[in-house]
């Protein structure tokens, strides 16, 4: 178990550097080219793909050796470790009001990180599922 969970925490270092250089790219390149809201749902979505194939190709088979359990636990602890660095580090280090770090949130305006943070939650699971 305690395997899984280093390994995990090590996962979600990958998913921050992964999640980082995509905003990077894509305000460099995509935002230009289709305005900031459409770059903001195809990079969210973008970084769904490249984290499920990163926790598939690199942690499956931890997943389907470990417990339904632990495998949700997973999800849920990558789920608020990933809440607390957006608010802390948007705040605090990128100087982001409350606001804007908010609104990131909101569906209803097409805003789709908060089906990225689901996705967290759900992937460990999902994939655990898949590998069987």
């Amino acid at each position: 178990m305690e395997d899984l969970f280093l390994k995990g925490l090590l996962m979600w270092l990958l998913f921050a550097f992964v999640a980082i250089l995509s905003g990077i790219l894509r305000e460099r390149f995509l935002t230009p080219a289709i305005g900031s809201h459409k770059a903001h749902q195809l990079g969210t979505l973008f970084v769904i793909v490249v984290i499920f194939i990163l926790i598939y190709s690199l942690m499956g088979n931890d997943l389907s050796d470990s417990s339904k359990g632990q495998s949700w636990m997973l999800g849920i602890i990558w789920f608020f470790m990933t809440i607390c660095f957006e608010f802390l580090f948007g705040y605090y280090v990128i100087g982001h009001s409350w606001e804007h770090l908010l609104a990131d949130y909101n569906i209803f305006n097409g805003k789709l990180w908060g089906i990225f943070l689901l996705s967290l939650a759900l992937l460990p699971r999902l994939i655990q599922i898949i590998k069987g």
